[in-house]
Parts: C-alpha cells; sequence; structure tokens
C-alpha cells in the first residue's frame, strides 16, 4: 500500500510539471555588422560625432511552445536587449575612458523606428515581439544604428587620442 501512495505523488508531480513546462528556444544571427570601429580623423568627427545608419542586421528565431508543440498560450514574447561587457569604453594606450553613454543605437524593426538607447553596463531592452500570437517559430530581422558622440554633453572633445573599445553582447529572451 506504501508504494502505491508514493507511485501516486510521483505521477501527480510528474505531470503537474509536464503541465507548466515551457520549451523556449532562441537564436541570433548577426547577418551583417557584428564589428563596428568609430574612427574620429577629423576635428569635425570630433565635433558633431559619427552615425553608422542601417549598419547592423540582426536575425532572431524565438519558439516558444507547451510539451506538446503547440503555441504556448501564456507566452509574452521576446525581448532584445544589449548591454556593453565592461563599465566605460577602455583606452588601449591612455589612462582616460570613455562612458558608455557617448554611443547610443537606435533599431528598426516592424517598419518603425525604436530609440536612442544609451548604451549602458545594464541589459537595455532595444527590439520586443510581444502580444502577437503565436509565438511560434518567429524570425525577425533587426536592423541597428549606431551615433557616437553625437549627443550635447556627451561630445568627444576633450578626450585624449586613443582607440576605446568595448564587446556589446545581444540577449534574446523570453518577455516578462
Amino acid at each position: 500500500m506504501r508504494y502505491k501512495h508514493l507511485i501516486l505523488v510521483y505521477l501527480f508531480f510528474m505531470f503537474s510539471n509536464i503541465s507548466i513546462c515551457q520549451n523556449i528556444t532562441s537564436r541570433i544571427t548577426i547577418l551583417q555588422g557584428s564589428s563596428v570601429n568609430f574612427v574620429f580623423d577629423s576635428y569635425s568627427d570630433i565635433e558633431n560625432g559619427i552615425t553608422y545608419e542601417d549598419f547592423t542586421e540582426i536575425r532572431i528565431y524565438f519558439n516558444d511552445t507547451t510539451d506538446l508543440g503547440a503555441p504556448n498560450p501564456v507566452s509574452n514574447g521576446w525581448e532584445l536587449d544589449v548591454r556593453a561587457n565592461s563599465a566605460t569604453f577602455e583606452p588601449d594606450y591612455g589612462v582616460t575612458t570613455l562612458p558608455l553613454n557617448t554611443m547610443q543605437l537606435r533599431t528598426y524593426y516592424y517598419s518603425t523606428a525604436y530609440g536612442p538607447f544609451d548604451l549602458g553596463a545594464a541589459d537595455i531592452e532595444i527590439a520586443i515581439w510581444e502580444n502577437l500570437k503565436p509565438v511560434i517559430n518567429v524570425v525577425e530581422s533587426i536592423i541597428i544604428s549606431y551615433d557616437f558622440g553625437t549627443v550635447v554633453g556627451r561630445k568627444l572633445d576633450g578626450y585624449g587620442s586613443d582607440f576605446f573599445s568595448t564587446d556589446l553582447i545581444f540577449t534574446v529572451k523570453a518577455k516578462d
């Protein structure tokens, strides 16, 4: 009798876990513009900044299903986040760093432009797919533009000559 009780408890937990499981698959593919280099080779570039329009194209694949393969009815979609891998733009030769907010990103998808978004060391949501059902086998392209040193108060004059760098980390995840 004791084993029957244990088997029933086991089956209950097994089926209750299946009913709340989500199967989320996501991929990011960079189709173009995986390496962005801003070369400021004139005083005009330093004074006005540089803009790279439609420079990076990212393709997102997202799939949110139940265990039976059907679209997840409670899915909130996905979000694309970006953050820098360091707290500042790090110099190669000098000691003066550049603040991350000297760079802004703008996105274009669903025939609409979004942003600008200030680059930071914490995740920043730059694109979303929400309330659009079903969330199964979604393939979406997102175009990213970059503005560096274009915002008043965030210009590059006053910084020393150097090669500054940081890595950008793009993450696609289920929207909360």
